[in-house]
């Protein structure tokens, strides 16, 4: 619903009163979502310069994304599968970690090295996932 009203009306704040309004409302494009306290500051920081630029409902994948910044995406794929990440107008490369949905931390995989310049897939698990695009890894942010 948060894709469809951003469509509507791109200028607006997209508003919503639920406590379930979390990651996939904030990457469908909704507007101040209810995120874990426990989220990382950088990150809180970076989701305002993040702009909605995946909605495949369909496939139930979104996405935000901030040019030289980075992006998250939100995906609860029925099954396995990949996404084709277009990064052909970035220049750096950028590392994708998985993040705890309930405390918006970095789980403690490897992030997966992603490099600019061009259309990569990206792999998807089956299930509830986010995963946060930035530019260097830092080692102790793993929790």
């Amino acid at each position: 619903m948060a894709t469809d009203y951003r469509k509507r009306f791109p200028e607006k704040a997209i508003m919503c009163h639920f406590e379930q309004a979390g990651w996939a409302y904030l990457c469908a494009g909704g507007s101040l979502p209810n995120l874990p306290a426990t989220t990382p500051p950088e990150l809180l920081k970076l989701i305002a310069l993040m702009q909605p630029s995946l909605q495949n409902q369909s496939n139930h994948l979104w996405g935000i994304w901030g040019q030289g910044v980075g992006g998250l995406i939100y995906s609860n794929p029925t099954e396995s599968s990949s996404l084709q990440i277009d990064l052909s107008d970035e220049k750096e490369p950028f590392y994708a970690y998985s993040m705890n949905l309930q405390s918006g931390k970095i789980n403690g995989e490897d992030p997966i090295l992603i490099h600019g310049g061009k259309v990569t897939d990206f792999p998807l698990k089956a299930g509830k996932s986010l995963f946060w695009f930035r530019k260097a890894p830092v080692a102790t942010e793993k929790n």
